[in-house]
């Protein structure tokens, strides 16, 4: 007797957002991925009484979907989706480059014109360049300290010395007017204000260094005005060696979370939570796709 052939889920492949309204993929696909568990589940309305102690009667009351999947990269596309966030992709440099500086304690140090008005790369000293956040620190109303976050990247170019006890790189840089000065080995220099410099000793401001790159993308969530966006969601099983396909298309889903962390010696990996609803529109909350391959014998 002939049957057909079984119906056999192997595998993951991939992932990919769409946007809600339009199913435009957003970004590239997801493919560097762990498991997916997409669970239906119905909640049953049992009636018991008397002395019977099984329910008499029962009801489907809801059906419901979650889940989740893990994750191996971080794309920044998808910043706003996951985590209501914005995402900024800077295209690939091979001069490296620096952020804009910013006040974060007074608003002294970074002025056009009684403070530092800019930070820049010193022309030449690229292979200098050490990637990561700085702070600038007013020490008195005309020169600074400069201090690395992270020593990370100190040994690129000429290796620095800390300052013992601190992560100071730089001390007592004199900010001139409309003149720039070097922070010795970092390829970097801070140019001053146009007027009189007057800063406020213990004031501070901060900037990011990237060296050469083959691009750079950078998240920042937590925003007041930020809001989760609904998406399409299509999911995608390994091939199989038989020519079987088999995909679960989700056309109403809020797919939200980011697993950050570090590991020692390991690459992070997480899960993001998956909420599935059904669509008004096309009138179903998940549509699976099955292609029998032609070479299945029954």
């Amino acid at each position: 007797m002939a049957k057909d052939p079984k119906q056999l889920i192997f595998g993951i492949h991939g992932a990919t957002l769409c946007d809600f309204h339009s199913f435009q993929p957003i970004g590239e696909e997801l493919d560097v991925l762990g498991d997916l568990t997409l669970d239906v589940a119905a909640d049953i309305e049992s009636l018991y009484g008397g002395s019977h102690l099984w329910a008499v009667a029962g009801e489907v009351k809801t059906f419901a979907c979650e889940g989740s999947l893990d994750i191996k990269e971080y794309p920044e596309e998808l910043a706003e989706y996951l985590v209501a966030g914005a995402g900024t992709k800077t295209a690939a440099s091979a001069t490296g480059g620096v952020t804009t500086i910013a006040n974060r304690l007074g608003t002294s140090v970074f002025s056009a014109t009684t403070g530092i008005a800019s930070v820049g790369l010193k022309s030449g000293e690229g292979a200098e360049l050490k990637g990561g956040m700085y702070v600038v620190v007013a020490a008195t109303a005309s020169t600074v300290d400069v201090y690395a976050v992270s020593t990370a990247n100190l040994k690129r170019g000429t290796d620095l010395t800390l300052t013992a006890g601190s992560m100071k790189i730089a001390a007592g840089l004199s900010i001139e007017t409309d003149t720039a000065v070097e922070v010795t080995n970092t390829g970097v220099e801070l140019t001053g204000g146009s007027g009189t410099i007057g800063m406020t000793a213990g004031d501070t401001a901060f900037y990011r260094v990237y060296p050469p790159h083959n691009g750079v993308e950078t998240i920042k969530m937590g925003q007041a005005d930020s809001e989760p966006k609904r998406v399409a969601l299509m999911l995608t099983a390994q091939n199989r060696t038989t020519g079987e396909m088999f995909d679960i298309f989700c056309p109403n889903a809020l797919v939200l979370g980011l697993p950050l962390g570090l590991k020692e010696k390991a690459f992070q990996t997480g899960g993001i939570k998956i909420g599935i609803f059904t669509d008004e529109s096309l009138d179903y909350a998940i549509e699976t796709t099955s292609i029998k391959g032609t070479n299945i014998q029954a």
